[in-house]
């Protein structure tokens, strides 16, 4: 009679069953994977050989470029009353970027990206010490992918991956492991002890395997994410797939807790196109013909001669010639003369400046954009052709990044608002600021949001462009119309050169109309009607007041305002000079003497 299946062994017998197809795909990829390796560091090659650094050269173009055009991240809220914790957000947000180690992350999620056609984060974790998310990059060379997923989330998503680890019983209980009294000390992932030798001979480096014993000593696991029960789980196990030492529904259902970075992504490909996919074939190429032609240069300098043995009987009289002597009976001119060689064939020069040019082309790194002047000598016109032709091709790259960057933050977001709770206490964060440094208080409430905000990511580089652009035309428009808001005008001058909304609030405080019109705003989001006064600068209160909740109240003290401008326009003998009465602290509405189509507007204040 067969055994009842227990709902332990289903669920190991689901994740074994998915480790195994997952398996036989990478299986297929890590030979690929690690020739890759050896060609990039080009250091397992024959002592006697040259080597080639095509694909170093253009991945690390590429990679400066990236690394140099950093993204910046803008949180912004959905509804009003969510201005301020976004203004929140968006300074935890850089303060954050330090603390992550933000760039250290960018570069090797960006070298993954690049060497193997997509790079995976994974944002799952929180210091609930230093209030930080704690984004960890997977290493492609022992992540198991679901074969059939296109995607990681959406359309084509994964329904499972996962990848092998090594920890610690230290790290594993800290971690809170389960069952670690059943560690096995010689269960080892035979892909992870690969994946090191792999580096380490590509390195040129003797692979020492890891026998260190005691409280040091590390043990292999596999971290396994999977639907499990309809839900979103996340399991680590031995590599055999027999314990599970810890387990755990997702906190966030909708979607994985991962990030995929890729530079080239196909439609129904999960790496899509890398750049070694691209330029690999013509790298061991470039080396193949600049070894041959190395083996014509050492025989054109060091030429054989034929020697007429009648003449010079002796062989041993030829030892001073360096290629060495052929004996010949017969005559050869004056006893010894050089063996006519072909030298150097130009069509081999012809096929490594071919194959160069279709691996930078390819990746969009022109030899202008390494560092190095053109191979032929080209006009100023040329080279800012082949400037815009590559700088179109990089976009591209950098607008899949983006993407990437953007779901990158939005996971950041999420974790604040999934652990960042009241009993956790509060974060200071450092302003750095044009004039001095100061610290603000980050509370759980001060990120809360109505809705979850929208992002923006854009790169530097597109960044400073059309900021430059802008204060160009904003600094003509100051110049040449006497009717702009100045003062709105020099704020957005200030910020668009790079200076933060605190320091510009600094240097050009607020009005007593702009701070009235701001605290208007809380009343007129909840639907409460307010005063408008003759002597009001009616430009500033429209601008501020719309920033508030669209409700009736708001909508018509806008109004008011604009019929206040026109009046002063059309009639200004009829706007009195002097301002109205206080109203009482606590009337919220207020009561017009006087339509605003009649004259009489001695007060100031118009119909409501």
């Amino acid at each position: 009679m067969a055994t009842k299946e227990t709902k332990e062994d289903a669920k190991l017998n689901q994740i074994v069953s998915e480790m195994k197809v997952c398996d036989t795909a990478q299986s297929e990829r890590l030979p690929k994977w690690q020739s890759w390796m050896k060609l990039y560091k080009n250091s397992r090659r024959d002592q006697d050989a040259i080597g080639d650094n095509l694909l170093y050269s253009i991945i690390n173009t590429l990679l400066s470029s990236i690394q140099n055009d950093r993204m910046t991240v803008e949180f912004k809220g959905i509804e009003y009353g969510d201005t301020e914790a976004a203004e929140n957000l968006n300074i935890t947000a850089t303060y954050d970027y330090d603390k992550m180690n933000k760039y250290d992350l960018d570069y090797n999620w960006n070298w993954n990206a690049l060497f193997f056609g997509a790079g995976m984060c994974l944002m799952r974790e929180f210091n609930t010490e230093e209030k930080i998310p704690v984004p960890d990059l997977f290493d492609p060379l022992t992540t198991y992918i679901d074969p059939r997923a296109t995607t990681i989330n959406g359309k084509g998503g994964a329904r499972f991956f996962g990848r092998a680890i090594a920890l610690t019983k230290r790290e594993a209980e800290a971690m809170g492991f389960k069952n670690l009294d059943e560690l096995d000390a010689g269960s080892r992932s035979q892909d992870l002890e690969e994946a090191q030798e792999a580096r380490d001979e590509a390195f040129g480096v003797t692979y020492q395997k890891d026998d260190v014993e005691g409280e040091n000593k590390t043990y292999h696991f596999m971290e396994w994410y999977t639907y499990y029960d309809n839900k979103r789980t996340f399991f680590v196990l031995n590599v055999e797939g027999t314990t599970i030492f810890k387990e755990q529904e997702l906190k966030n259902q909708k979607f994985w807790p991962i990030v995929v970075r890729s530079i080239s992504p196909i439609a129904g490909d999960f790496y899509g196109v890398s750049i070694c996919d691209l330029v690999e074939d013509k790298q061991r190429g470039n080396a193949n013909l600049k070894n041959i032609m190395l083996k014509a240069a050492e025989i054109d300098t060091y030429k054989r001669f034929m020697y007429d043995t009648n003449k010079i009987p002796e062989e041993s009289d030829l030892d001073i010639v360096q290629g060495g002597g052929i004996a010949v009976d017969g005559p050869v001119g004056d006893a010894i003369r050089p063996v006519e060689t072909q030298g150097i064939a130009s069509s081999s020069q012809f096929m490594i400046d071919m194959m160069t040019g279709d691996a930078e082309k390819a990746s969009a790194t022109p030899e202008v954009k390494q560092g190095s002047q053109l191979g032929k000598v080209k006009s100023a016109t040329e080279i800012n052709s082949v400037n815009q032709g590559s700088d179109t091709r990089y976009g591209l790259i950098i607008k899949n990044i983006e993407r990437s960057e953007k779901e990158f933050w939005r996971n950041w977001y999420l974790l604040y608002k999934s652990f960042f709770k009241k009993g956790l206490g509060n974060k200071y964060v450092r302003l750095s600021g044009a004039f001095d440094t100061e610290w603000r208080k980050i509370t759980s409430d001060s990120l809360k949001m109505k809705f979850d905000p929208d992002i923006t990511i854009v790169s530097k580089t597109e960044s400073a462009a059309k900021n430059a652009q802008k204060v160009n035309a904003l600094s003509f428009l100051i110049s040449n119309n006497q009717e702009v808001d100045t003062r709105e005008v020099s704020k957005e001058i200030l910020m668009s050169s790079g200076m933060s909304t605190a320091d510009v609030r600094r240097i050009v405080p607020p009005t007593v109309d702009e701070l009235t019109a701001e605290e208007q705003n809380k009343k007129l989001s909840d639907n409460k009607d307010v005063a408008v006064k003759a002597t009001d600068d009616h430009n500033v209160f429209i601008r501020i007041n719309s920033k508030a909740a669209d409700t009736p109240a708001r909508n018509k003290k806008i109004q008011k305002h604009k019929e206040f401008i026109t009046l002063n326009k059309t009639n200004p003998e009829l706007v009195p000079g002097i301002p109205n009465p206080p109203l009482p602290e606590d009337e919220t509405e207020f009561q017009p003497t006087a339509p605003i189509q009649q004259p009489g507007l001695a007060t100031g204040q118009i119909e409501q």
